[in-house]
C-alpha cells in the first residue's frame, strides 16, 4: 500500500514538472526575452524540483532497505542450511567413529572362525506362514551338524539348527517367534532382545531401556550375550520406534530375505 501512495506522489510531481516545462518552452516560443515570465515559474518549479527530490530519496531509502532484509534473510536461511549439514556431518562421523570401534571388534571376532570352521548348504525347502519360519537345508549328521549350531550368511545371522537328521537339517529363522537373539545397536549402542515375529520382513527389539537413544535405520548385530549366537552378525535395521512406559516398542526390518536366498552357511563349533 505504501509503495502505491508513493507512485501516485511521484506521478503527480513528474506531471506538474511536465506542465511548467511546457509552459517554459511555450514562453519561449513566443516571447523572446527571459523576463518576469521565467522568474514567475522558477518560483512554481523550486518547490515542485524539491518536493520530487524528497520523494525520490524515500523510495530510494525504501527499496534499499528491503534489499538488505532480503539478502540478511537469504543469508540466514544460508547459515541455517549450513548449520543443518555440519549436524549432519557430526552425526555421521560419531557413527562412522563407533561403527569402526565395533568392526574391530568384530574382525578380532572373526579371527577365531577360519574359513574352514564354516560348512556350505543349500536351501532345500521353507515352511514360511504365521505359524512358523523354519528352512530345511542339505547338510545333516552325517555331515558334522548338530543341534543349536548356528546359521548365517553374508555376515548375517539366520538362525539356528533345531532339529538334525542324517542328511538334512531344518534351522529356526530369526523371524521366527521362538527365536531369540541377544542384540546391540551399531549407533546407539542401545541393548536388547531381537525376537521374530514370524513375518519374513518384519522383528521387532524388545527390552529397551526407554532412556537409550534409538534412531531410524540404526543397524542391529548379534551382541554375542548367551551360549547360542556369536557375536557381530547383523540382524536387522531399526524402522520405526515410540516409547512405552519404562520401553521402547522397536520394529526391525530383517537385512536378509529369507524367502529369496538359496543357499547358507553353517558355523561348525
Amino acid at each position: 500500500m505504501l509503495d502505491f501512495k508513493n507512485f501516485i506522489r511521484q506521478r503527480v510531481v513528474y506531471t506538474l514538472l511536465f506542465f511548467v516545462l511546457f509552459y517554459i518552452c511555450l514562453q519561449r516560443l513566443f516571447f523572446f526575452s527571459s523576463g518576469i515570465f521565467e522568474n514567475i515559474s522558477s518560483y512554481f518549479l523550486y518547490p515542485v524540483l524539491l518536493i520530487q527530490n524528497k520523494i525520490s530519496g524515500s523510495l530510494r531509502s525504501t527499496f534499499e532497505t528491503r534489499n538488505s532484509v532480503e539478502q540478511l534473510t537469504q543469508e540466514l536461511n544460508k547459515l541455517k542450511q549450513e548449520n543443518e549439514d555440519l549436524l549432519a556431518d557430526n552425526i555421521q562421523f560419531k557413527s562412522s567413529l563407533r561403527y569402526l570401534e565395533n568392526l574391530q571388534e568384530l574382525i578380532e571376532f572373526k579371527k577365531r572362525y577360519e574359513i574352514s570352521s564354516f560348512m556350505s548348504a543349500s536351501i532345500l525347502m521353507r515352511q514360511i506362514s504365521n505359524d512358523a519360519n523354519i528352512l530345511f537345508i542339505d547338510l545333516g549328521s552325517s555331515s558334522g551338524i548338530k543341534k543349536d549350531m548356528v546359521v548365517v550368511y553374508k555376515n548375517c545371522l539366520l538362525g539356528k539348527i533345531s532339529d538334525v537328521y542324517p542328511t538334512y537339517s531344518k534351522f529356526v529363522s530369526i523371524t521366527d517367534k521362538s527365536c531369540k537373539v541377544a542384540a546391540c545397536c551399531i549407533k546407539s549402542g542401545a541393548i536388547g532382545i531381537h525376537e521374530g515375529s514370524n513375518q519374513i520382513d518384519q522383528t521387532k527389539l524388545s527390552h529397551v531401556n526407554h532412556l537409550d537413544q534409538m534412531f531410524e535405520d540404526d543397524l542391529i548385530i548379534s551382541s554375542g550375550d548367551g551360549l547360542i549366537f556369536p557375536k557381530g552378525f547383523a540382524l536387522g535395521k531399526v524402522s520405526k520406534f515410540s516409547k512405552e512406559g519404562v520401553q521402547y516398542n522397536i520394529e526391525v526390518k530383517p537385512v536378509i530375505d529369507i524367502s529369496k536366498i538359496s543357499h547358507c552357511f553353517v558355523i561348525v563349533k
